[in-house]
């Protein structure tokens, strides 16, 4: 199986890529002039094919230049493409992918069509492809006759951190500026003192659900206290 896809409601669906243990989250969000792809994942299987046929018109929106999140990239032609100025730059700097956690050992044994020796070269030639006529996307308001998200950016964990609110529909996408889970705040462009702005920050705004970089949706009472705790943890690493 390339990748594995779940209805959310009628307008948002969630796709994951089974075959990578540690996958990140990508969400589709249905719109009237285009779909809204946030993430791309590690890009091993041509993600952007697999949307077409499933009927999508997808453009992507990229959370942060972290390799699980923006591999997937090289599948969308430029116009596809809606990218943070912060976020292209950093995919110009391969320090800065998240590389150290790309490992044949985080593939599943049973990788479908992929052998090991696909994997092992898939992981040490790891690229991520911005074409020269890619530009950089300076709007502070994506809207696609469905959703209309607010860009607000969110260092941290990342320096490029990106999140998405609808204030109308009271949605949060986080990517990895909070989830439910283990905290990476040691990458040479992470920040804890900017990453507790951050935290504080989203906490304050109006949402009802998360839809984070990984593991699973959150109702505002789970993801205040996933804030919360990741406050806590981040204020004793000062």
């Amino acid at each position: 199986m390339k990748f594995k896809i779940q209805k959310i409601s009628k307008e948002i669906y969630k796709v994951t890529e089974p075959y990578f243990l540690e996958h990140a989250n990508i969400f589709i969000f249905c719109g009237k002039s285009f779909d809204l792809v946030v993430d791309s994942g590690i890009g091993l299987e041509n993600i952007k094919s697999f949307l077409v046929t499933k009927g999508f018109n997808p453009k992507l929106f990229l959370t942060h230049g972290h390799f699980d999140h923006c591999g997937g990239l090289q599948y969308f032609q430029a116009s596809d493409v809606l990218m943070m100025p912060k976020v292209m730059t950093s995919l110009s700097n391969r320090e800065l992918l998240g590389l150290d956690y790309l490992d044949a050992k985080y593939f599943a044994q049973d990788a479908g069509k992929f052998s090991r020796k696909d994997i092992a070269l898939f992981v040490s030639g790891f690229e991520v492809s911005v074409t020269k006529n890619m530009k950089a996307c300076n709007d502070n308001i994506i809207s696609n006759g469905g959703f209309s998200f607010e860009v607000l950016h969110a260092p941290g964990h990342t320096n490029d951190s990106y999140v998405l609110f609808d204030s109308t529909r009271k949605i949060l996408v986080t990517g990895d500026a909070f989830y439910d889970g283990e905290i990476y705040a040691s990458f040479s462009n992470s920040n804890t003192q900017h990453f507790l702005a951050s935290l504080k920050k989203m906490r304050k705004l109006d949402f009802d659900i998360v839809f984070p970089g990984h593991n699973e949706i959150m109702d505002r009472k789970h993801a205040l206290g996933v804030v919360g705790r990741w406050i806590r943890i981040l204020s004793q690493t000062k």
